[in-house]
């Protein structure tokens, strides 16, 4: 497990991750939609197994809308962690003690 300090890399790294987790489930949305258009395009040459694949696919639809929730949730989580590191980093509250700004 990667520790994350409170400085400049460390707001970096977890902003990059929050925007990958959000982009990653998006993929997999996208990724599920393009394979029902698939579906829907040779429904007919799929004969009499296409309804259980449609209904395959509605399933998988239904578990990737459930896990964006919380991914989107993490995301926003290390964001505002970010944030508050970020404040952390700006709030120099030692500036100006024994001769410095």
């Amino acid at each position: 497990m990667a520790i994350i300090t409170p400085n400049e890399p460390g707001v970096a790294s977890l902003k990059k991750f929050a925007s990958d987790l959000r982009e990653s489930g998006e993929n997999i949305r996208n990724e599920v939609r393009n394979l029902q258009n698939v579906v829907d395009q040779y429904q007919a040459k799929l004969g009499p197994h296409a309804d259980s694949i449609k209904n395959c696919i509605e399933v998988i639809q239904g578990e990737v809308n459930k896990s964006i929730e919380p991914t989107n949730s993490l995301a926003e989580s290390l964001d505002s962690l970010a944030n508050d590191y970020q404040e952390f980093i700006d709030d120099d509250i030692f500036a100006g003690i024994g001769g410095g700004k």
